[in-house]
């Protein structure tokens, strides 16, 4: 195996953004990557031809329209251009927890298989898994992420609250709990996974990596991700000066698209299982999609 600052590959990257769409036909770079700067680099590359080659801008009067931002393939690669100033600074120098790992990529309840004795007895779905750095592949299971103030014991007024109030902070005591004996059980079966959930700044520094690949599907995520970056540069590198800028304007753009955003992934939320963000849709699917779709391009009723 080579050394653990890189990200060792027999052939090509089966890491799905490096595939999606036109891409599978695309000469872009795929690994293997020496060192591993050089992965997260090919990330905003790979989807910034992407976007000068294939991007088509949605219409105002579609119903998925969510910004002017979203919109404007410029706008798209100037901030990806951002995030490559940042990338080399993205990662620990720890050599420990960049080295390569097969993570499972959903790690969630219905992919976990679990017999009466309580034993796991199998795991799916493990396509396009790939052997990636652990700081950025190595994470919570789908069912333990919590990232809300950790209480391990309920209030001494807990009786005395109202009946919402008190299953509030029941389900914050809950999800703190398994947090917390998980990340414990961690420190003594995998000490080195342990350092990845509680590296300083460590979901500052991953986020921007882990949306730099799809921002045409996306691209508040990345920004909002980048911005961190900037308001925590002095915490992450106080050596060097924060190499990208946000002008009070754009921050201020942001936070107001943003609440279209939050409009738009409630409709997706309502989408779940019947139609993906491609606009792919199984054949069981079809029809209620379309009928969906013809609901939002009626033309409103007007007043009589």
């Amino acid at each position: 195996m080579r050394s653990s600052s890189t990200i060792p590959a027999d052939g090509l990257v089966v890491d799905s953004a490096f595939w999606d769409k036109e891409r599978c036909d695309m000469d872009i770079d795929r690994g293997p990557w020496t060192p591993a700067v050089d992965y997260i680099k090919a990330l905003a590359l790979g989807e910034i031809a992407w976007i000068q080659r294939y991007a088509k801008p949605r219409t105002p009067d579609d119903p998925l329209y969510v910004s002017n931002s979203q919109n404007i393939p410029s706008g798209h690669i100037s901030l990806l251009q951002k995030y490559l100033f940042v990338a080399p600074y993205l990662l620990p120098q720890e050599e420990d927890i960049l080295g390569p790992i097969l993570w499972h990529p959903d790690l969630c309840t219905p992919n976990i298989f679990v017999n009466d004795r309580g034993n796991i007895t199998s795991i799916i779905n493990w396509h396009s898994t790939w052997a990636g750095p652990l700081f950025l592949e190595g994470r919570h299971p789908h069912f333990l992420q919590y990232y809300g103030e950790i209480m391990l014991r309920l209030p001494k007024d807990f009786r005395q609250l109202d009946t919402s109030t008190q299953a509030g902070l029941r389900e914050q005591a809950t999800k703190s709990i398994l947090v917390y004996l998980y990340e414990r059980y961690m420190t003594n079966i995998n000490p080195t996974l342990h350092r990845v959930f509680v590296y300083p700044n460590g979901l500052t520094l991953s986020d921007p990596v882990r949306f730099a690949g799809s921002t045409w599907e996306d691209i508040l995520p990345l920004q909002e991700s980048l911005m961190r970056v900037v308001t925590k540069w002095d915490s992450i590198n106080d050596t060097v000066k924060c190499p990208i800028h946000f002008p009070p304007e754009d921050r201020c753009k942001h936070y107001e698209e943003g609440e279209g955003w939050n409009e738009i992934q409630d409709f997706w939320d309502t989408m779940t299982g019947i139609l993906e963000k491609d606009s792919w849709t199984s054949h069981e699917t079809y029809d209620r999609a379309r009928e969906i779709f013809a609901k939002l391009q009626a033309p409103a009723p007007t007043d009589s």
